[in-house]
């Protein structure tokens, strides 16, 4: 990556449908926002159905919607859902959908989702450039619920720094704070 330049893991996004169930027309079709969920979650990444086994080794076996055949809005909208009553409606009667853009990839942390930003120091040390982008965030009025954070490199100097201070501290003072004799860490 050449210096000032940044990038992230998401852009650019791919192509999604986003589905909004009409919940008027599907309830009087017999069919529940959580029917419509589960069977395009089912259809899309795949139910599984059954198990194989090779030895030791066990492999999920799915049963899904080819991509090739999910190409278009309107592939989306013929998906056909199950009603309760056994016969069949399709995705169109019961929701509108959408096209828009997601992220390529969704990223988790501790099931958090998480956006990630790579960026070159451009010839500065990484402390200064932390201290730099620090100064920047604080001014960001950030929604609640979302934090900023730092990995990499960064990480590691923050938890370095962190843990000399602590060091520091835990050598250099006795119980009452008063400075005492440096020792190894396991002396008593």
């Amino acid at each position: 990556m050449s210096p000032r330049r940044a990038a992230t893991e998401n852009l650019p996004g791919c192509k999604t449908y986003q589905v909004t169930v009409d919940r008027t027309k599907a309830a009087e079709l017999g069919v529940s926002v959580a029917d419509v969920a589960g069977t395009l979650r089912s259809l899309i990444t795949g139910a599984v159905v059954s198990r194989y086994r090779q030895s030791n080794e066990y492999y999920n076996i799915r049963v899904l919607v080819p991509e090739e055949r999910l190409i278009s809005r309107r592939s989306v909208e013929d998906l056909v859902l199950t009603r309760a009553q056994g016969d069949a409606v399709r995705v169109r009667d019961v929701a509108s959908v959408r096209q828009s853009t997601g992220p390529l990839e969704i990223v988790r942390k501790n099931q958090v989702k998480q956006i990630t930003v790579e960026a070159d120091t451009a010839g500065i040390d990484i402390s200064t450039a932390v201290d730099g982008l620090r100064k920047k965030l604080k001014d960001i009025d950030l929604p609640a619920g979302y934090e900023f954070g730092f990995g990499g490199q960064a990480e590691l100097l923050l938890r370095a720094s962190y843990i000399e201070r602590l060091q520091a501290v835990a050598v250099g003072l006795d119980e009452d704070g008063r400075a005492t004799e440096a020792r190894p860490y396991n002396a008593r």
